[in-house]
């Protein structure tokens, strides 16, 4: 197995606006069902610490898979702290119409 050493890229212009809005959505979740960002966290509250987190939002349509991810944790890390964050193995960002393909019936 080769060893590389990674390199900090950045993110893409806008991530922050994004990843502040995730922040604000994890303090105060929306009341109506239908508003987007739709956080889903896995599992369930009150069953263990979360390790899966969807995050089906229409803005990132033109955002590249691994930058959601990344901002998806970044907004997790503000919000939680390092401790909760490092339970989580999966940070995904989906739009609506990729979760539908995937069948997360939202």
């Amino acid at each position: 197995m080769s060893f590389q050493r990674g390199t900090i890229k950045r993110l893409p212009q806008g991530s922050q606006l994004l990843e502040d809005r995730l922040v604000h959505e994890f303090e105060c979740p929306s009341a109506n069902p239908g508003d987007q960002p739709i956080i889903v966290a896995e599992p369930p509250e009150g069953r263990g610490p979360i390790n899966r987190l969807y995050v089906i939002w229409d803005a990132w349509s033109q955002v590249k898979l691994e930058d959601r991810s990344e901002i998806i944790v970044n907004a997790y890390v503000r919000h939680y702290g390092d401790d909760l964050a490092n339970h989580v193995s999966v940070a995904m960002g989906l739009t609506a119409e990729e979760a539908k393909r995937l069948g997360m019936g939202i």
